[in-house]
């Protein structure tokens, strides 16, 4: 990782984020979801999306920290087929840089880095 790229920050809960600008869709500001009960690696529902259901993922919960509401999602590609939401609490910004490590600094918060890889794990722990 030693290319400049953009990157979208993004925090949830007491968490902050920052994954590859590539790999975001759009950002949602309103969207309904369906709660989906008793998940276990932070896939908290399900929501429409371009007249697909995608699963929505909880960071905070992932974190085992139960948030707030969020207000906004960020659709994100995790493969050529399939695509997931991103509960954010913020409208997530745009920034260059190059990251050296697992964790960045940006303005004084820390920020984890987030892999698509990962992201998709996720998915799959939790059968999606």
């Amino acid at each position: 990782m030693s290319q400049t790229a953009q990157w979208l920050l993004f925090s949830r809960g007491q968490q902050n984020f920052a994954l590859s600008a590539e790999a975001l869709v759009c950002q949602l500001s309103a969207f309904a979801w369906a709660v989906l009960p008793d998940t276990s690696s932070g896939v908290v529902g399900l929501f429409n999306f371009a007249g697909e259901a995608l699963p929505l993922l909880d960071m905070a919960a992932v974190g085992g920290e139960l948030a707030e509401a969020a207000s906004n999602c960020l659709v994100i590609d995790i493969d050529e087929q399939h695509q997931l939401g991103l509960l954010s609490d913020e409208v997530a910004e745009l920034t260059d840089i190059v990251p050296e490590h697992e964790q960045i600094m940006i303005g004084g918060r820390d920020y984890q880095l987030l892999m698509v890889h990962t992201l998709k794990q996720y998915l799959l722990e939790e059968g999606h």
